[in-house]
């Protein structure tokens, strides 16, 4: 069966291996041309700099980011990428509430207390399901941690002349950064990776795996193997966190503001 079951999803199996390929491809090429001009004229290359953030990150960030929604758009993921499933059925099954309940086969049983003289209950849908705990602890604690670097590396930050431009180049930075990485991760690969296995913590590991191997692209950009190891290491546990709370709120731009405020606390400021 589990033959048959691989066998059968073998073309989601070359979509995920694309998907991912290609992002990474994407991004290589695109750091390797767009920073071709800094480095002939002979800039400096700092993260912090505005023509870096937007020839390194901005721009390459954002044709992967185009890329990730094409292939969700061919692989009929839609508003899943964006939405929980399970919020939008939520939603879908109240937008089809009937107008008059009494005339529904499903309240059937409202028909009959009201022969009886009884008044019924009150036409009720099923809730979204209910979220583990372990999901809103992991989205609790991914904000708690986010404040508790937040305060450590404000109070310790020194204000300087060029400090507010760097402040907001970096802050662009970490926000492409941040849009991309949810959409391919906690968006795209994460509901190919549903199709695709049959148990929800399958799926997230499988993303998690991915995101870790993501991070060895940052080589290029200056980080060496052993920071790029570490930041793959830490990438689990965070990216874990980003998922806890696209799961809990429901949506993806939650995860993807917690993304930005820890890539701008932890590497920025």
């Amino acid at each position: 069966m589990r033959y048959l079951h691989w066998r059968s999803n073998l073309p989601t199996v070359g979509w995920l291996a694309a998907t991912f390929a290609g992002a990474f491809l994407l991004r290589e090429v695109a750091v390797v041309v767009f920073t071709l001009p800094i480095e002939a004229v002979g800039f400096p290359r700092s993260l912090l700099r505005p023509s870096t953030t937007v020839l390194e990150l901005v721009i390459p960030l954002a044709i992967v980011s185009f890329f990730t929604l094409a292939v969700a758009r061919k692989l009929d993921h839609g508003m899943d990428v964006l939405i929980e499933p399970s919020l939008q059925a939520t939603r879908e099954r109240a937008a089809r509430r009937p107008v008059d309940p009494w005339e529904d086969e499903e309240y059937s049983n409202a028909r009959a207390f009201s022969e009886l003289s009884l008044t019924p209950d009150p036409v009720t849908y099923p809730p979204r399901r209910n979220i583990p705990v372990l999901i809103r602890a992991g989205a609790m604690a991914q904000f708690f941690l986010i404040a508790v670097i937040a305060i450590r590396n404000i109070t310790v930050y020194e204000v300087t002349e060029d400090s507010t431009a760097a402040l907001l180049s970096g802050g662009v930075g970490v926000l492409a950064v941040a849009v991309a990485e949810e959409l391919l991760f906690r968006g795209t690969i994460l509901m190919t990776s549903r199709d695709l296995l049959r148990r929800e913590w399958q799926a997230v590991a499988l993303s998690l795996v991915l995101f870790a191997i993501w991070q060895f692209g940052m080589i290029p950009l200056g980080t060496d193997w052993t920071m790029a190891a570490l930041i793959a290491a830490r990438s689990i546990v965070t990216g874990f966190g980003f998922y806890c709370v696209r799961v809990m709120t429901g949506h993806l731009w939650p995860a993807i503001i917690a993304h930005t405020l820890w890539g701008f606390f932890v590497f920025v400021l």
